[in-house]
């Protein structure tokens, strides 16, 4: 099981890229209606907050981003 530390605090955990994705939707006071729709408005926030580009059309990718980004952090 993966763990990851969000930037804004808390600590999420999934078996894979879903799930971890899934979890930091979960953490949301904004869960939107599917994991897609958040995604893409993660994304949006993202790109205001800070300039960062975050993948939305790839699950595997949207996590690496988000790592790379620093908004998630790997705490195994």
């Amino acid at each position: 099981m993966a763990k990851y530390e969000m930037r804004g605090g808390g600590f999420v955990t999934g078996d894979n890229t879903r799930e971890i994705l899934e979890a930091v939707r979960g953490s949301s006071f904004n869960p939107e209606g599917d994991l897609g729709a958040f995604l893409r408005e993660l994304a949006r926030r993202c790109k205001e907050y800070d300039g960062s580009e975050i993948n939305t059309e790839d699950l595997d990718k949207a996590l690496a981003d988000l790592v790379r980004c620093g908004f998630l952090s790997r705490r195994d």
